[in-house]
């Protein structure tokens, strides 16, 4: 009874067991899963373009494949679900889009005979991956160590992988046809692949280094030769100048004599010759200017008769008498008697009460004056063809009021019928 138990628990626990760890799987997305797939054959295919003639790296590369090939979909699906697919994902993108840090020529001049680095081997494996399309000298830092966190991550799955192979073989009693025990051994050559990844990017760079350093030390050597050249072809140029300096000093103070010499000789032919147009000059024009001098007295003289007869005349037109208007003839008008107009006619027109204006003639006013400036405004205004309203009322009322004798009452009518008939 006990025999037969133990054996039937055995199968029991295996079953157990093998439903449980799929459990255990991370969900990966379609998208990430894609990528995984196409990765894990862009790994294999990195492998075997770089192997050259390596056999060990060549049996990686089939073994790679040859798992990849064996996998059913949802056992390649478990494989991506065991580890993180995203750093496995990103390490090999990077991997395939390396690019080998760009190293200069040295330069040809100057100096012209610099040391170039001298990579060896490396510099062929350079040739050969460019033209593979696979850069391998030297690596890039950002990309070593996406490698190196993938590996780990492949490494930490392919250990968990490897514990529950173990556990499943010994309990079922099962060989490595496992569906566990196949995750191990995929995940185990995924790590040793990205492993191998990593040492084909970085074999190079230890030569890489060693060669630029040496071929530092070695143009330093050169450079320093060079330099020393050319401090001493320096300084024959600088005695070369010296001598080329000393001959030109010589030379110009040569011409700084003879420059001297002549312009002496010309400044005293330019003073005496100065001189005598100094004088010529004083004589012809002190003719000038008692010709000028006779001149303008004739003019002067026929100036002040002109400006002595224009004085009488503005003399005679300016003492015109203000009252003097002539309304119903056109004469020329004097600038005081159009002034005095000017002031009556702003008076009447704003209604200004003036003493002088408010007073006839006989009383020493110029009421009489106002009188004949507003019928002159009125009967123009009616010549024109224009309205003059109530102004001719106005005026008959002032003429009633002069007569009355009253001066003040009077002008507002004439104040009153000259704004009528200008608005």
């Amino acid at each position: 009874m006990k025999t037969a138990t133990k054996h039937f628990l055995i199968p029991a626990f295996a079953v157990l067991l093998l439903s449980i760890v799929p459990a255990a799987y991370a969900q990966v997305s379609s998208t990430d899963f894609a990528n995984f797939q196409s990765n894990l054959q862009n790994l294999q295919t990195f492998l075997q373009q770089t192997a050259g003639s390596d056999a060990n790296q060549l049996a990686l590369a089939n073994d790679l494949q040859n798992q990849i090939n064996s996998l059913s979909g949802t056992q390649l699906y478990q494989v991506a679900s065991s580890f993180n697919v995203g750093a496995f994902n990103n390490a090999v993108s990077a991997l395939l889009a390396a690019k080998p840090t760009q190293r200069n020529i040295a330069n040809t001049d100057p100096p012209g005979n610099l040391f170039n680095p001298n990579f060896l081997i490396c510099q062929l494996l350079q040739q050969a991956g460019a033209a593979t399309g696979v850069t391998l000298v030297p690596s890039d830092p950002s990309v070593v160590k996406a490698l190196e966190v993938s590996t780990a991550v492949a490494k930490v799955a392919a250990v968990g992988a490897d514990k529950l192979c173990d556990g499943v073989v010994v309990v079922a009693g099962e060989g490595t046809t496992l569906p566990q025990c196949i995750i191990a051994q995929v995940l185990d050559l995924i790590a040793e692949a990205l492993e191998r990844a990593k040492e084909i990017l970085t074999f190079c760079d230890p030569v890489v280094h060693a060669a630029e350093s040496e071929a530092a030390w070695q143009n330093t050597v050169t450079i320093d030769t060079d330099l020393a050249t050319h401090d001493t072809n320096v300084a024959n140029h600088l005695n070369q100048i010296d001598q080329h300096l000393t001959l030109i000093d010589t030379a110009i103070s040569t011409q700084n004599t003879a420059i001297d010499a002549d312009v002496d000789n010309r400044i005293v032919a330019v003073d005496a010759d100065l001189g005598s147009k100094i004088v010529n000059t004083d004589a012809d024009l002190n003719n000038h200017i008692t010709s000028i001098d006779t001149d303008l007295n004739g003019h002067l003289n026929s100036v002040d008769t002109d400006l002595m007869t224009r004085a009488g005349q503005i003399d005679t037109d300016v003492g015109m008498q203000s009252g003097d208007f002539t309304l119903s003839v056109p004469r020329p008008v004097g600038l005081r008697e159009l002034e005095l107009r000017l002031k009556i006619e702003q008076a009447l027109a704003t209604g200004q009460m003036i003493g002088l204006f408010e007073l006839p003639q006989a009383k020493g006013g110029y009421l009489d004056v106002v009188r004949s400036i507003v019928v002159d405004v009125i009967n123009k205004m009616l010549a024109a063809g224009l309205s003059v309203s109530t102004a001719s009322k106005s005026l008959t009322t002032g003429d009633n009021n002069v007569a009355a004798g009253q001066y003040k009452t009077a002008y507002k009518y004439y104040a009153s019928a000259y704004q009528a008939a200008v608005n």
